[in-house]
């Protein structure tokens, strides 16, 4: 069973990204079933939750997230929605019971490369809405099967993610969304599409991160081109020619002198 690490290796996180309201530790292990699902997966969506663990420090939230249940789609049209069948519920209502996790969150996956759509960023706004415990709530992340790969998070608040593998260790900080060009398109699609005006107001207030998932592969060392053992060789090869050479010039030295002496040359 996977547990959480020490607290310290988080908490160090608010000293580094003071700016920040969240810190999130994510195992990538924990991504890499949503990852291949996505690639493997031609048009539907998937879709299951994130858990672990959270720890308040003043006004900051420490996130552990480092297991994950996959969920049955239950939408109507799985080519464009996810929605989790209620069994789904059920099982991460027990593990809270048993007190095995405290937190828990979205994952979701898109076949293309896609962005999250506006309904994702409704069922973002419907969970800090109705969330009364914490004064923020853990990212949803997003996971793309397209070309490239995306893996995306998304909050109402402003937060680091620390990516950890057994290979690589990767810091991404959030960014405002209003800030992205597509921005202006999800407010006139949320305006056309006649969602409340806290809605709309609530967009200006997310925070995302995107990055490619060959990012959090390891780096794979250059081929290492053995010139030193070539060079030995070449040299090795050129000092016997000119050895060979040399005794040719010993051997037919004499015959030439004389040749020369008798004016053949």
């Amino acid at each position: 069973m996977r547990e959480a690490v020490p607290w310290e290796r988080v908490e160090w996180l608010i000293d580094s990204y003071p700016e920040k309201k969240g810190y999130v530790r994510i195992s990538t292990d924990i991504l890499d079933f949503f990852i291949d699902t996505a690639k493997a997966t031609d048009s539907y969506e998937m879709i299951g939750y994130l858990l672990g663990r959270f720890k308040k420090v003043g006004d900051k939230e420490l996130i552990q997230l480092y297991d994950y249940i996959q969920c049955r789609n239950i939408a109507d049209d799985p080519t464009r929605e996810a929605f989790p069948a209620p069994e789904c519920d059920d099982e991460v209502d027990h593990l809270f019971d048993i007190g095995r996790y405290d937190i828990n969150t979205v994952m979701h996956t898109h076949p293309s490369d896609s962005l999250f759509s506006v309904d994702d960023l409704y069922v973002l706004y419907e969970c800090c809405k109705n969330d009364h415990i914490r004064e923020w709530f853990a990212p949803h992340f997003l996971v793309t099967g397209g070309e490239i790969g995306y893996i995306l998070a998304y909050t109402n608040v402003p937060f680091v993610i620390q990516f950890i593998s057994d290979a690589k260790e990767l810091f991404v900080s959030s960014r405002p969304f209003n800030e992205a060009y597509t921005y202006p398109k999800y407010v006139k699609r949320a305006k056309s599409a006649a969602y409340a005006d806290e809605f709309i107001e609530f967009l200006s207030s997310i925070e995302w991160v995107r990055i490619m998932i060959s990012s959090l592969e390891p780096i794979k060392p250059e081929p290492q081109l053995n010139y030193g053992s070539s060079l030995h060789k070449s040299t090795k090869e050129g000092i016997l020619r000119v050895k060979k050479l040399r005794i040719h010039r010993r051997r037919i030295l004499p015959d030439i002198i004389q040749k020369y002496k008798r004016g053949k040359y």
